[in-house]
């Protein structure tokens, strides 16, 4: 015979909304989350993960990182349920640091005039 009817729950993995900010010194990464769930993050500069910068736990969907040096880095984020229950990492998100461009050095051919 068939079981009982039981309630399954699919809920997304986090994903980043938007491009990262940056604001007073600070690189702000946020996703869409539940504001009873938890989370865990990873921030590397490989996609595997060997060589991870800050990771956590959070309770809110969005951390604050002190900007690091222009390059690509990785984040990963899972969800902690109020269960317990540990949702798997997503899949590694890029994240491009981009140079500020030295926009003083078209002064110095001028500057040696």
């Amino acid at each position: 015979p068939w079981s009982p009817v039981s309630l399954l729950q699919v809920r997304p993995l986090p994903s980043l909304t938007g491009e990262p900010e940056t604001k007073e010194g600070q690189l702000q990464l946020r996703w869409m989350g539940d504001p009873e769930v938890k989370y865990e993050y990873a921030f590397a500069r490989d996609a595997m993960f060997k060589d991870i910068l800050s990771e956590g736990k959070l309770e809110k969907p969005e951390v604050s990182l002190p900007i690091p040096e222009p390059d690509k880095y990785y984040l990963r984020i899972r969800s902690i349920e109020p269960d317990g229950f540990i949702s798997p990492w997503t899949q590694p998100q890029k994240i491009f640091v981009p140079a500020d461009f030295p926009w003083l050095l078209f002064a110095i051919p001028f500057l040696a005039l």
